[in-house]
């Protein structure tokens, strides 16, 4: 029985280092960009995302893999509301004070499931479902990654559509109310991910 349950041992060490050998540990460069895109009755608006900070665990076997099969994929990254930037203050300061920054100071998502869409030997498309919580509340969302393999990592793509009301937000508006924006945005970005 000993000599049982120490093979299983050994085996499960085995198939987990396996596992992990297939993973790659992935950083964010610096030159990732992260950026919030909206509209208003004025003009669309788009937002720069500074001081993401985020982990990622892909594995190499994304690239050359079967479409529909599940990849163990962990992603997660968090932007700062107060470091949501734009060349019109008074348009962060009132998609800040929305977000209600002060109580909810970040925005984060984490990938729960990912499954190939398609793949080749450098170039993926993967269908992804993850957890988006903003202003406190999470909510379930699904959206294509565009994973393209580089000579340090790989880069990744992808835009997510946000209702602001899913999340208790209501649309900020401007110039004493004259100018309103849409409630749907999109979160998208481009992450240089190196090893």
């Amino acid at each position: 029985m000993r000599y049982f349950i120490a093979m299983v041992m050994v085996c499960s060490a085995l198939f987990i280092n396996i596992h992990d050998a297939n993973a790659q540990a992935l950083k964010m460069a610096g030159s990732s960009k992260v950026w919030i895109d909206g509209t208003s009755t004025l003009h669309d608006w788009k937002t720069v995302c500074k001081g993401t900070t985020g982990t990622f665990s892909i594995p190499e076997t994304v690239f050359g893999g079967k479409v529909g099969d599940n990849i163990d994929i962990k992603t997660s990254f968090t932007v700062p509301v107060k470091m949501i930037s734009h060349e019109k203050e008074d348009l962060v300061e009132n998609l800040q004070e929305a977000m209600e920054a002060e109580k909810f100071p970040t925005v984060k998502y984490t990938t729960t499931q990912a499954s190939i869409v398609s793949s080749d030997a450098t170039k993926a498309v993967v269908k992804t479902i993850g957890k988006l919580v903003i202003h406190g509340i999470e909510k379930v969302v699904s959206f294509n990654v565009n994973l393209t393999k580089t000579a340090n990592g790989m880069e990744v793509k992808g835009i997510a559509n946000v209702n602001m009301k899913d999340h208790g937000i209501d649309p900020p508006t401007m110039m004493l109310g004259t100018i309103k924006t849409g409630k749907d945005v999109k979160i998208g970005f481009d992450l240089d991910l190196t090893k």
